[in-house]
């Protein structure tokens, strides 16, 4: 994603997220799973999806939490999250739970990620249902985690979820806000995010593929130039 955030509504920022960034990083995670020899770089492709996801969800969240339908949105996230994390990885292992870790420091930084937190109507208990989620991803996430991150207003919060905090590397919310993944498409489909190549996933780009739904949204049809959204390669057929 860019460094800078783009005029775009939340809407748009929902829609591509709902639409477009979680089924991609879910079905990489089925490619992982399975251990398809055809897409040997699969888990490499998956970190990379990860790391867009959350550090989309968290760069745009603001313009998203209004939204009636966030935390719908936000559950099917935390479940693709989950499901990035079922497989024999070790890179994954590590890189998944490191990301969910710092999105959750910095939403808590921000005043989003508290015991309070419910989505718009008030009929959902996000902090709740986070933490039930994130769970599954790495037992080392629990509300504990965000005393021990010395995060003010967070020193007495218990841990309602059992597990203690180690394992999973820390970057501060300052660190985790200024690091974001910049992905620029080449020729051919190939794909660059923060320096790394990835053949497996033909984006398009990220940008294009929410321009396109803003485009929409507003009943035109045109695509923008460089991309057509964000798809996967499917299997060759045997």
């Amino acid at each position: 994603m860019s460094s800078e955030s783009l005029l775009l509504s939340g809407t748009v920022w929902l829609r591509t997220l709902t639409d477009i960034i979680t089924p991609l990083t879910g079905e990489l995670a089925g490619y992982v799973s399975s251990r398809n020899k055809s897409y040997p770089g699969a888990d490499k492709s998956l970190r990379l999806a990860v790391q867009c996801l959350t550090k989309t969800a968290l760069q745009y969240m603001s313009l998203m939490l209004p939204l009636p339908g966030f935390a719908e949105a936000w559950s099917r996230m935390l479940v693709t999250l989950q499901a990035a994390t079922k497989n024999q990885s070790e890179e994954l292992a590590e890189a998944v739970p490191e990301c969910v870790k710092n999105m959750l420091l910095v939403m808590a930084a921000k005043g989003i990620l508290v015991p309070e937190w419910r989505d718009v109507g008030g009929k959902h208990n996000l902090w709740d249902l986070t933490w039930a989620k994130v769970k599954v991803v790495s037992q080392s996430l629990v509300p504990s985690m965000l005393a021990s991150s010395s995060i003010p207003g967070f020193g007495d919060v218990n841990n309602e979820s059992g597990g203690g905090g180690g394992g999973v590397g820390v970057a501060t919310a300052q660190q985790q806000q200024e690091e974001v993944a910049v992905v620029n498409t080449g020729a051919n489909g190939v794909v660059e995010v923060d320096g790394d190549i990835v053949h497996e996933v033909v984006l398009g780009d990220v940008v294009d593929a929410a321009a396109a739904v803003a485009a929409e949204g507003m009943g035109g049809g045109a695509q923008p130039q460089g991309g057509a959204g964000l798809q996967v390669l499917e299997p060759p057929q045997v």
